[in-house]
């Protein structure tokens, strides 16, 4: 987890991000795309303080991206 500042706006957000080949082996681009995509589908519609909201969610060819709210003097593991 990083924390990254948006260009714009300057806000702070924290960046996770997963290594495909580290979920699944070879399946691992399938497996991580699935399991992101249902946090992608769910964490945008949840308002609950205790729920971080995702703010972005991107890929590339080796890692999956989450964009969340960062909330300082919390563990973002």
């Amino acid at each position: 987890v990083r924390v990254v500042q948006h260009k714009q706006t300057r806000d702070l957000y924290a960046l996770k991000y997963i290594k495909m080949e580290a979920v699944g082996g070879e399946r691992g681009p399938a497996l991580v795309s699935v399991v992101e995509m249902a946090g992608i589908d769910v964490l945008p519609q949840m308002d609950h303080p205790f729920v971080v909201s995702l703010r972005y969610a991107f890929q590339d060819d080796g890692n999956c991206f989450s964009v969340l709210d960062l909330i300082l003097g919390r563990d973002l593991r």
